[in-house]
C-alpha cells in the first residue's frame, strides 16, 4: 500500500500517532490558541470587540479555517498529503508577515504551524516537498487564481501593516498583535492556492482536499469585509466581494477540474479507507 505520493505506507503504529499528532495540534489551534474563541466573537456579535471583528475573525480562520479543519481532515484521511502542505505554506506565511513587520514573536506559531504539519508528516512517510512540475503541467485555472491571489494578498498585507505601523488601536491575543498576522492570513490563503496549484500539476489523486480550507476561509473573509467595511483590516465592499468570489472560483476549481495526466498516464489510484 503507498501513500498520496506513491512512497511506502507507514505502519499502523505509525499512523496511529501521525493521526493523534495532527487531532492534538489542532485542538490547540482551534481552542488553546483562540481560533474558535475569536472567531466566535464575530458570530455571536460581542459588542466588546465590535472595532476589531475584522482582525479577530482574521485570527479565527486563520487558526480555525487554515489550521485546526485542515489538520482533522488529514487526520480523517491521512492520504491526503496536501492538507498538510497547506498548513506548512500557512506557518510560512505568518513567519513572512511577523519578519516584515518586526513582529518577531510570531515566528513562534510559525513555527508551531510547521511542526504541526511536519511531524505528522514524518511519522506518516509523507514527504511534504512538492512535486517537481513544469509550468505547462499547471492547470491555467488554478495558475491564475494563485496569481490573482498573490497580488491582492500582497496589496492586502501592506495596507495592514501600514495601519499597525501607523499605531491604529490593535488586538492582542497570547501577547500578539492582530494586524501582522492579519498580513500573514493574506499571504497563506494565497499561498494554499499556489500549493494546490502545484499538487494538482503533479498529478497528487487528493489534491481537492487542498481547495476547501482557503476557498471557505476566503468567502468568509470577503463576507465579513462586506458587513463591516469600515472596520480596521476590512476590505471594504468591493474588495469583500472580489474576496469571496475568488474563494468561490477556488472551490468551484476543486469540483470542475479533471484530475491531472503525468507523462500521458493517469495518477496512480490508491485504495480508499
Amino acid at each position: 500500500m503507498t501513500n498520496d505520493l506513491g512512497a511506502p505506507a507507514p505502519s499502523r503504529g505509525r499512523l496511529l500517532a501521525a493521526r493523534a499528532v495532527a487531532v492534538v495540534a489542532a485542538l490547540f489551534w482551534g481552542v488553546l490558541f483562540f481560533g474558535l474563541v475569536d472567531l466566535a466573537t464575530v458570530v455571536l456579535q460581542d459588542e466588546r470587540f465590535a472595532r476589531h471583528y475584522l482582525v479577530e475573525a482574521g485570527w479565527g480562520l486563520l487558526y480555525t479555517g487554515l489550521a485546526m479543519f485542515p489538520l482533522l481532515a488529514w487526520a480523517v484521511r491521512p492520504r491526503a498529503t496536501v492538507l498538510l502542505q497547506g498548513v506548512l505554506v500557512t506557518g510560512a506565511a505568518v513567519a513572512l508577515a511577523g519578519l516584515v513587520a518586526g513582529a518577531f514573536g510570531q515566528l513562534l506559531p510559525a513555527l508551531g504551524l510547521a511542526a504541526s504539519a511536519l511531524v505528522p508528516a514524518v511519522l506518516a512517510r509523507q514527504d511534504l516537498r512538492p512535486a517537481r512540475v513544469t509550468p505547462r503541467a499547471v492547470h491555467p485555472a488554478l495558475a491564475g487564481l494563485a496569481l490573482a491571489g498573490l497580488g491582492g494578498a500582497v496589496a492586502y498585507a501592506v495596507a495592514v501593516l501600514r495601519a499597525a505601523a501607523a499605531g491604529e488601536p490593535d488586538d492582542e491575543t497570547w501577547g500578539l498583535q492582530h494586524l501582522p498576522m492579519q498580513a500573514g492570513l493574506g499571504l497563506a490563503l494565497a499561498a494554499c492556492a499556489l500549493a494546490v496549484a502545484v499538487v494538482h500539476a503533479g498529478g497528487a489523486a487528493r489534491w481537492r482536499a487542498g481547495v476547501v480550507p482557503p476557498a471557505l476561509v476566503a468567502v468568509s473573509l470577503g463576507a465579513c469585509s462586506v458587513l463591516y467595511p469600515e472596520h480596521l483590516a476590512s476590505l471594504g465592499t468591493v474588495g469583500g466581494v472580489a474576496c469571496a468570489a475568488w474563494g468561490a472560483a477556488l472551490g468551484a476549481c476543486g469540483v470542475l477540474l479533471p484530475d491531472t495526466r503525468v507523462l500521458g498516464r493517469a495518477a496512480p489510484a490508491t485504495p480508499r479507507r
